[in-house]
């Protein structure tokens, strides 16, 4: 390249600069003119009304698209679509080792009924499937089915259906597989999903399903069956932040969603049964004149409460108290939830009356009710209030499962809204986990 060609192409780079300078100063100097220009009354609110519009249709499409990806990710949906795609049906399809059609399980969790129907091809070769293993779901048992279909030929399904593979949902699957019933939920009734939707703007009181971030959604149950929703205009909108739902994957709840059988034991010592299964509830100390009392602890009544010992947290909600749960080391006043069985905890719930509640507070687990251990990102160190308790209820999802306990323990150390008694008042106290099973008899 000669001098020439390089001063050729300096002043096209120079001209193509100036050029784009002249479109910018016109652009500034347009900008200028709409700034200063002395619009009349009218036009100034011609034009601010315009811009309005401008946002509200922008904000319009952005939140709709929000609420698109939500409808087409959300785990509720999906378990939605499933049931309602299927009619309330799982199917299990079940194949020998080729993969070839033998028969299909259909559960129909509405109206409790399970089927085997043959899905091999038809023919006159008579092939006896044995040991199916089927959940009765209206009895709440384990069978066994022999099912016989009549098939083009021979398929070999193993002995006892050891050959047998399966396909399908994967809570019926872990069932047949190791014999684990929580996808069917031990008390049936407890099953429901929230599927009705009003055009106009109502309260509709209904069991609800929400999601939870714990694992994949193999069984869904209402925490209550008097919960109200927000429904607004024609939209399929739920008001998650005013309502307590929850999303039980292994169906491991306490106290259970029933209200208790009996109880009995003094207001600080207490056993509470429900069905067969019997739970033990110790406090440090019941406040009896106020009503409270460690029953109410389990009753799964948020408007009975327990109280702790008066004037410990005065002045200013720091305990100021003696009392020390034997095998921890923090003071406060604390109550302990026994369970008949382990389970490995995921999600707690704590609720309270009002003021003077829990702000912060320590959990720990144990398998022998003396020796403690803290269980990592469940107690709650960081100060919370009122407003941190959504229906007076605060939820708290660790970040990971816990080791197995059956004895669970809250030692609360600050409360909020100090005054009056100086004590803490707990109306309610929920556990979620998964349930250990007992390892399978040999044979």
């Amino acid at each position: 390249m000669n001098s020439q060609d390089i001063s050729n192409r300096i002043g096209s780079v120079k001209e193509s600069v100036l050029k784009n300078l002249n479109i910018i100063n016109i652009i500034v100097i347009e900008i200028y003119d709409i700034l200063t220009y002395p619009y009349s009354y009218e036009e100034f609110l011609i034009n601010f009304f315009f811009i309005i519009i401008v946002v509200i249709v922008f904000f319009i499409l952005y939140w709709d698209n929000i609420n698109n990806r939500i409808s087409s990710d959300s785990r509720c949906k999906k378990q939605l679509g499933i049931i309602n795609n299927n009619n309330g049906n799982y199917v299990i399809n079940a194949t020998d080792i080729n993969n070839k059609p033998l028969y299909n399980i259909t559960y129909n969790l509405g109206n409790k009924t399970n089927d085997i129907e043959c899905a091999c091809n038809n023919g006159d070769v008579k092939n006896t499937f044995e040991g199916i293993p089927v959940r009765d779901i209206r009895n709440n048992s384990d069978i066994k089915i022999t099912k016989t279909c009549y098939c083009d030929k021979y398929y070999d399904a193993g002995v006892g259906g050891t050959d047998t593979k399966f396909f399908g949902e994967p809570g019926i699957l872990r069932y047949i597989d190791t014999g684990e019933q929580d996808f069917f939920i031990k008390n049936n009734n407890e099953l429901s999903l929230y599927k009705e939707f009003k055009p106009t703007p109502s309260t509709y009181s209904a069991p609800i399903a929400q999601c939870s971030a714990q694992g994949n959604a193999n069984a869904v149950t209402a925490v209550s069956n008097s919960i109200s929703a927000t429904i607004s205009g024609n939209a399929e909108l739920i008001d998650y932040t005013n309502s307590m739902y929850s999303l039980i994957l292994n169906n491991v709840i306490f106290p259970p969603l029933t209200a208790p059988t009996s109880h009995t034991g003094s207001d600080t010592n207490c056993i509470i049964i429900y069905g067969t299964d019997e739970y033990k509830i110790v406090t440090s100390y019941s406040y009896a004149a106020h009503g409270g009392h460690a029953y109410h602890l389990g009753d799964n009544n948020k408007d009975t409460i327990w109280a702790s010992l008066y004037n410990v947290y005065f002045p200013w909600g720091v305990y100021t108290g003696n009392t020390l749960l034997a095998g921890t080391p923090d003071k406060g006043e604390w109550f302990y939830i026994k369970l008949p069985f382990q389970i490995s905890l995921f999600q707690y719930t704590i609720s309270t009356p009002g003021g003077e509640g829990p702000s912060t507070w320590k959990i720990y687990g144990s398998n022998n009710g003396t020796s403690w251990t803290e269980i990592p990102g469940a107690s709650q160190t960081t100060g919370i209030n009122k407003s941190n308790y959504i229906n007076k209820t605060y939820t708290k999802h660790l970040a990971s499962p816990s080791l197995n306990y059956n004895y669970f323990a809250c030692v609360i150390l600050t409360i909020f809204e100090p005054g009056g008694d100086f004590c803490v008042y707990v109306s309610d106290f929920k556990l979620f986990g998964s349930k250990v099973l007992a390892a399978p008899t040999p044979t």
